[in-house]
């Protein structure tokens, strides 16, 4: 298994978002990090392959206001490890790092505006960065880059 630390700042008017992530990269279901149940629940299989996890380290949704909005992340039961929650193959870094992007501002938009990024994403399809940046004011300051220790601040 290989594993990058990255870091993400989003910023939403006169406020910023810091998420600090591990991108992990496994080559078979055996070294996969989020437990087969979240799998074979949504997509009724394995990933097998390369496949890509992100694991949030640290992320401004652990203080958010309203917990019943919809934060979409998935918690592994047996070692309580934080991940992004996407279901599809993600076989290329530059693919996770794509679903890394989007997830933070689309997390963003949902701890700022107290509502669910996943219908505005879906309606906005490819162009979902740019109609956060023009209708929201939600963009990218810090952009996926690498860190050494993404535990530290």
């Amino acid at each position: 298994m290989i594993t990058q630390n990255r870091i993400v700042v989003i910023d939403a008017g006169d406020k910023s978002y810091t998420f600090r992530v591990r991108i992990h990269r496994s080559e078979s279901p055996s070294e996969q990090l989020i437990d087969p149940a979240f799998y074979l629940g949504f997509e009724n299989k394995l990933h097998g392959g390369i496949h890509h996890e992100i694991e949030l380290v640290a992320s401004p949704v652990w203080e958010r206001i309203n917990p019943d909005v919809p934060i979409h992340i998935h918690e592994n039961p047996e070692s309580k490890r934080r991940f992004i929650c996407f279901t599809g193959n993600i076989a290329r870094l530059e693919i996770a790092l794509t679903v890394l992007r989007a997830w933070c501002v689309g997390t963003v938009y949902t701890i700022t505006h107290n509502e669910d990024f996943s219908p505005v994403a879906q309606e906005a399809g490819g162009n979902f960065l740019e109609l956060m940046k023009e209708q929201y004011g939600i963009v990218i300051s810090r952009n996926a880059e690498e860190c050494s220790d993404p535990t530290k601040t």
